[in-house]
């Protein structure tokens, strides 16, 4: 967000509402709408969490915990076939900020502007950051370069379905160590 331009907190959404949706949470559901008036402005307008805040005076989240935002590190940028851009968990600062917060949380963005969030049980899709999504054909594999995590295959419709890597045969998916020594797929 450039400096310059000041913030103007906007008229649809009241301090009470903020407040209700400024806390990160996890889904209840697989997947679990949870696309709100504010966590929408936050998407919208890229506002990291101590902007956001400030913004809608709320508490300090030395007490209250990390503010929701949008304004991610590790975050997977996916487009698909439609236009809409797919926007997979990520990370906001490092643990010693009080708004650290890993997400697992999938955002997509339709290319006419609008907006759907949807969360996750951690159980099914846990948090993740600086991680691979790879669209092949109806589904996104999402992956991390952690030796030993497991990789998940999204389905257009937002469902998440664990593939634990014990499950691929052997001659399916084999991995080899970049020069960075990071972990790359290779199917033969």
């Amino acid at each position: 967000m450039d400096d310059s331009t000041e913030l103007v907190k906007p008229d649809n959404i009241t301090r009470e509402e903020f407040l209700q949706w400024r806390s990160p949470r996890q889904g209840k559901t697989n997947p679990q709408r949870m696309t709100n008036a504010v966590w929408e402005y936050l998407v919208k307008n890229r506002l990291d969490a101590y902007t956001a805040n400030a913004l809608f005076d709320g508490p300090s989240s030395l007490d209250a915990g990390p503010c929701w935002c949008f304004d991610r590190f590790g975050q997977s940028e996916t487009l698909l076939p439609d236009g809409t851009t797919l926007f997979i968990g990520g990370e906001h600062e490092d643990f010693y900020d009080p708004d650290f917060y890993i997400y697992n949380d999938v955002i997509l963005i339709d290319k006419n502007g609008g907006i759907e969030i949807l969360g996750y049980p951690a159980d099914i899709f846990p948090p993740t950051d600086f991680h691979s999504a790879t669209l092949a054909g109806n589904v996104i594999f999402i992956g991390s370069y952690h030796p030993g995590q497991t990789v998940y295959a999204a389905a257009l419709d937002g469902r998440v379905f664990p593939l634990p890597a014990e499950t691929f045969p052997p001659a399916t998916l084999k991995t080899f160590l970049t020069k960075s020594g990071d972990e790359t797929a290779v199917c033969p």
